[in-house]
């Protein structure tokens, strides 16, 4: 097995890792028949956020499709998190993500490296500087070679088209996948052109135009120029007019501290100078030297500076200067602790291990958390009796916009979401959450989606994120609440204001359906005038059908399989299920889910199942109807037979399901 070393980095002295705990991480890497496939890059990396901790390593799989690694923490660090992630066949990253604990340190992250099926194409539109024409550019995705078929009749990947109208493309890949993709373009009377703002965080932004040069600029600052350097954070709008009279315009967001930001702290650890960094991964460092990674070890004493780069272009430096000959020293750094509301303090210090600290708050671990303004000090005694002391100045502000990243939950790979979020807020005197904004989730020009409600008032909110149907991952990445939860009453709430940089991220939760022939639907109303007579068990008389009400469905393991919406009738499908038992959910904020039980098979392929929703909560719908009836159980306990006796004064269709307090379906008739 190939081992390919990047980087290891443990912002502490060397004495200090006298007592280790190895992190294990395994697993596989198949095609979809199973067989291992040889040669494929693992990259597994860790967060350098909370305690300082940096490592990054890239294996191969053997040819077995096997791969192992493993690494090394300090004992007094409780817990961590790592990611092991693999680039598939189809250029995607996949990435699973693993919290460690001194109970919990071995892991198996298995993959499959070209899934059947996996295939997609995006068709994208450049106009021809100069001309009317555009140039249309099928980019597919899967296995290779692709045969393209577009509306035109022609078979390249690329065409070129001078007529304003819709252009379609199908894509087959060599497994038989098909995908399709459309793109409309409108042919412009003065040749056409465009403009597009780039920016640079904290830095300035740019208009960058097409069409028949030369252009002028105007901005909504009043500026003239291409180029300018915003000096607070707001909307900048620019129009551009080319040679021709067309004219075109764009917006861009501009807010340097917003979102995920980015730091760097330099430390001196014996003859070295390490970097302790904090951003989006994965990041790089640069020296002032030319030197890049995690540290470098200084030839002569002076000052050394490093700049941090993040995945989304985030950038922030800091300088050292740096003493051969210091017996001992301390250097403090801190980060921000994301979706709380403070920041952990940590300790690098240099000298003879082991070390002691004593802070100015009393405390006399190696970090602390904070979430108070004001100057923070420790003193660190190595073994030999030197002792240190630095302190660092946190000047916190209370914070009010609620903002974050959303992550697919099946990829890192950075594709456009389409989706909303929603902002809920909870009532601690009435008791109730209510939804009070919606958003559509933004694309960086970093390819990350993410959302951003703004500042929001005082208060306690859930936040839930949708895809639409259009959306790439529609299929396998289902409604969630922060940070990755399916049910709002499980879902992590967010205290606004709060301290420091909080981007509060959701993860999206994946669903899973293997497939088969089987169907799953139903209806979901108001409950209203509950009908009984010869209607179909189930329906209702004069109940007003619900619209848009969260549908999930779940295997009888928990596992999420798929989700959908109910429509303007109040009707919901599932198909293409595979055989078993699963359980359907309905999800409406501030009420418990309703859930009912349906096992598919050979002599039952299809159910349906009728759902109610009222103030008091969700029914399957013949709760009302049984509550006019008279009902009997026995024997009770029951333990080869159950009798059930209904006294009904008119004519109705029950189904009765027994279902153990396991989820096993005992009867159904």
């Amino acid at each position: 097995m190939k081992n390919f070393f990047t980087a290891f980095l443990l912002i502490l002295a060397a004495g200090a890792l006298s007592a280790q705990l190895t992190i294990n991480v395994s697993g596989t890497v198949t095609d979809p028949m199973g067989t291992g496939v040889a040669n494929v890059d693992i990259m597994i990396y860790t967060d350098s956020f909370p305690t300082g901790g940096v490592y990054s390593n890239v294996v191969q799989t053997d040819v077995n499709g096997d791969y192992s690694d493993s690494f090394q923490v300090p004992t007094f660090l409780t817990q961590g998190v790592f990611w092991v992630t693999m680039v598939d066949c189809n250029g995607n990253y996949l990435t699973q993500m693993f919290a460690w604990n001194p109970g919990s340190t071995d892991f198996t992250a298995d993959f499959v490296y070209c899934a059947n099926g996996a295939c997609d194409v995006a068709v994208t539109a450049t106009q021809v500087p100069g001309t009317i024409l555009y140039n249309l550019a099928a980019n597919a995705t899967g296995a290779a070679p692709f045969t393209y078929s577009w509306s035109t009749g022609e078979t390249t990947q690329t065409i070129t088209v001078d007529t304003s109208g819709t252009y379609c493309v199908t894509i087959t890949d060599n497994t038989g996948c098909e995908s399709s993709d459309c793109v409309t373009v409108v042919i412009g009377t003065g040749g056409g052109c465009d403009v597009t703002i780039q920016n640079n965080p904290a830095g300035p932004l740019t208009a960058v135009a097409s069409g028949q040069a030369p252009f002028s600029y105007l901005w909504n600052t009043g500026q003239t120029t291409q180029v300018i350097q915003p000096n607070a954070s707001g909307t900048y709008c620019v129009t551009i007019t080319d040679a021709s009279g067309c004219t075109s315009s764009d917006c861009y967001v501009y807010d340097p501290m917003g979102g995920d930001s980015c730091s760097l702290f330099l430390v001196q650890v014996g003859p070295f100078i390490e970097a302790v960094g904090y951003g989006a991964m994965p990041y790089t460092i640069v020296w002032s030297n030319g030197a890049v990674g995690d540290s470098i070890v200084p030839l002569l004493g002076g000052t050394y500076c490093a700049t941090l780069t993040d995945a989304e272009g985030c950038t922030s430096t800091d300088c050292l200067v740096f003493d051969p000959d210091t017996t001992c020293s301390v250097s403090l750094y801190s980060f921000p602790v994301q979706g709380s509301t403070g920041y952990q303090v940590g300790v690098a210090p240099n000298g003879a291990p082991p070390f002691t600290y004593l802070w100015s708050t009393g405390e006399t671990t190696a970090n602390i958390f904070v979430n108070s303004s004001g100057t923070y000090c420790v003193t660190v005694t190595d073994a030999n009796g030197c002792e240190a002391e630095d302190c660092l100045t946190l000047a916190l502000i209370d914070q009010y916009q609620v903002s974050g990243i959303v992550w697919p939950g099946d990829t890192i790979n950075n594709i456009p979401l389409v989706g909303l979020a929603y902002l809920i807020v909870y009532d601690p005197m009435a008791g109730t959450l209510t939804a009070i904004d919606t958003v559509p989730l933004q694309n960086t020009p970093f390819g990350f989606s993410g959302y951003d409600f703004g500042d929001v008032p005082a208060g306690d909110y859930l936040v839930k994120v949708a895809l639409d149907p259009s959306s790439p991952g529609y299929a396998t990445n289902l409604p969630t609440y922060y940070v990755s939860e399916l049910f709002w009453n499980n879902a992590a709430s967010i205290t606004v204001p709060y301290v420091g940089v909080a981007g509060f991220d959701v993860f999206l939760v994946q669903g899973n359906n293997p497939g088969g022939p089987g169907f799953i639907g139903g209806s979901v109303d108001d409950g209203a005038n509950f009908g009984g007579g010869n209607e179909e068990a189930g329906q209702s008389g004069g109940s007003s059908p619900l619209e848009g009400i969260s549908i999930l469905l779940l295997n009888e393991f928990d596992d999420p399989i798929a989700h959908t919406a109910t429509d303007a009738n109040g009707e919901f499908g599932f198909d293409n299920l595979a055989w078993g038992t699963y359980q359907v959910i309905v999800e409406v904020v501030g009420l418990e889910q309703g859930i009912t039980w349906v096992t598919i098979g050979p002599d039952n392929p299809t159910a349906q199942v009728h759902f109610e929703v009222t103030e008091e909560g969700i029914t399957t719908g013949i709760l009302e109807q049984l509550a006019r009836q008279s009902l009997a159980l026995f024997p009770n306990p029951a333990t080869e037979q159950l009798n059930l006796v209904l006294d009904a004064p008119e004519a109705a269709q029950l189904q009765v399901q027994i279902v153990a307090a396991t989820g096993q379906i005992l009867s159904s008739r």
